[in-house]
């Protein structure tokens, strides 16, 4: 994946407990540094 500014991805995250998360990660510039808030992490379906 290119680490492209302003450009965001999706992946699924597994707790120690079994219980899966989506979450969206934001890229925040070129160097590939990406932010997560506790509004980009949902309960995966």
């Amino acid at each position: 994946m290119e680490a492209k500014k302003g450009a965001t991805f999706t992946c699924t995250a597994v707790a120690v407990d079994g219980q899966r998360f989506r979450v969206t990660a934001h890229i925040v510039d070129s160097g590939g540094r990406i932010q997560i808030s506790s509004s980009d992490v949902t309960p995966a379906g």
